[in-house]
């Protein structure tokens, strides 16, 4: 898996979940999420940190409803782009 491709595929779903509802703190807010997935596309976090990093993002958007755990599996298989 090409960790940075599937963390540019998040930025959508980020953007558009409503997450008041799971908000706990601002380790769950959009602009830590969005800082998260910043970071690994950039660069700034790779390896075993990056994956753990885009697993908690991801972790969040299935806890809020926002995206299933099957779109998060194609979407780091790279076989399918978020609708």
């Amino acid at each position: 898996m090409k960790v940075d491709v599937a963390a540019e595929g998040l930025q959508m779903y980020i953007d558009t979940a409503k997450l008041s509802e799971v908000e706990l703190g601002d380790k769950t807010s959009k602009p830590h999420l969005r800082y998260m997935i910043w970071e690994i596309i950039e660069g700034r976090v790779t390896g075993r940190k990056a994956h753990r990093w885009l697993g908690y993002v991801q972790g969040v958007l299935v806890h809020a409803g926002r995206v299933t755990v099957e779109q998060m599996k194609k979407l780091n298989l790279g076989s399918s782009m978020p609708t």
